[in-house]
């Protein structure tokens, strides 16, 4: 939670605080969103505050009707998770949101939107989003509520230069045009490979170096991407706390992904190498 912008509770304790902590996690872990920081003031007063990397929010009056009510949720949010009654399949893959809340009254713990133990922790996630949505004036919508809270939240993650913001966003575009059928072409790899390995002829062998080549191709443009980006975006380094906290949060999120493919791109070449010897290696 400390990486993702909120005071650590050993931080809060120790200047006296209380202060209750919400962070909520898409399924796959990239979207930017806020964390929600609750706290009762020396002087009574009751605010809700939305942080992010280095960036805070304007803290905005709760009333005591509501924390009272949130209160009641987070002592269910914190009791013991039963054990799980079914053992999952290790052969089905899911993603699921999940977050982790926090309390200087109570402790720190992790929930999982595809664990039913977990619900009463998500109960609590989703009541405090819904209550920092209504404080910043957000729609209702049918979704739900951390990606009705993302989509509400997502004006705050805008670069307040209208020309930076622009070329954040054409960078991201080009992102996601160049990242949008790296799947497919990481799939046809791994088919072609299967099927050289299957039956290691020249022409398989040809096929399969040459969709292995497309998808290196592929990260090679992304990680272009990134380099450019770093020369067209501000510096960080730079920069006021929340143009920091965007663009640092951007450039991290483009590289993990780069890396984790990149894992799989010398998996393939790993596999091309160990393929059967006896034919010619085609030239790309």
């Amino acid at each position: 939670m400390s990486n993702a912008g909120l005071s650590s509770l050993q931080e809060i304790r120790f200047g006296g605080r209380e202060v209750h902590q919400v962070l909520p996690i898409d399924a796959y872990g990239i979207l930017p969103i806020p964390g929600v920081e609750l706290e009762r003031h020396r002087d009574g007063r009751l605010t809700l505050r939305l942080r992010y990397r280095g960036w805070a929010d304007t803290p905005y009056d709760v009333s005591q009707e509501d924390w009272d009510r949130l209160a009641a949720l987070e002592k269910t949010a914190f009791a013991p998770v039963p054990p799980a009654r079914e053992k999952g399949n290790p052969m089905i893959v899911v993603h699921c949101t999940s977050g982790m809340i926090a309390s200087t009254r109570s402790q720190a713990r992790g929930w999982w939107a595809c664990n039913p133990g977990d619900r009463p922790a998500m109960a609590y996630n989703d009541a405090v989003l819904d209550l920092a949505m209504k404080a910043m004036g957000c729609k209702a919508t049918e979704k739900e509520a951390i990606w009705r809270f993302s989509t509400c939240t997502a004006a705050k993650a805008k670069l307040d230069n209208p020309i930076e913001q622009a070329k954040l966003e054409e960078f991201r575009r080009r992102w996601d045009t160049q990242r949008e059928p790296g799947s497919d072409i990481l799939a046809r790899a791994r088919m072609a490979l299967r099927a050289a390995q299957q039956t290691p002829t020249e022409a398989l062998r040809a096929d399969a170096y040459h969709k292995i080549m497309d998808f290196g191709r592929q990260q090679q443009a992304l990680r272009g991407i990134i380099q450019e980006s770093g020369s067209g975006l501000p510096d960080p380094q730079d920069s006021d706390a929340k143009t920091q906290a965007i663009v640092s949060n951007q450039l991290r999120q483009w590289s993990a992904d780069v890396e984790g493919q990149n894992r799989n791109y010398i998996d393939l070449l790993e596999s091309y190498a160990a393929l059967p010897i006896g034919q010619p290696v085609p030239q790309s």
